[in-house]
């Protein structure tokens, strides 16, 4: 692949995407906040990926980064 390409095939992620708040705020933050305001965390998902998520998608990315199983 040429550096080109690769450059091209970067994407900026949104400061609201799910990764980007996976990283930047703690487990127990997002945990709570996912808990506090579920139809935020699902609004959150969805958007992060096109509108194109799915339960199976949702429930990966929450799973077990954000909740705590159970």
């Amino acid at each position: 692949m040429s550096l080109k390409m690769a450059v091209s095939a970067l994407e900026v992620l949104a400061p609201e995407h799910i990764w980007v708040l996976k990283r930047t705020l703690s487990r127990e933050e997002l945990a709570a906040r996912v808990k506090a305001e579920p139809a935020w965390a699902l609004k959150t998902i969805i958007r992060s990926f096109g509108n194109l998520a799915d339960m199976k998608k949702i429930k990966a990315e929450l799973v077990p980064d954000v909740a705590h199983g159970g």
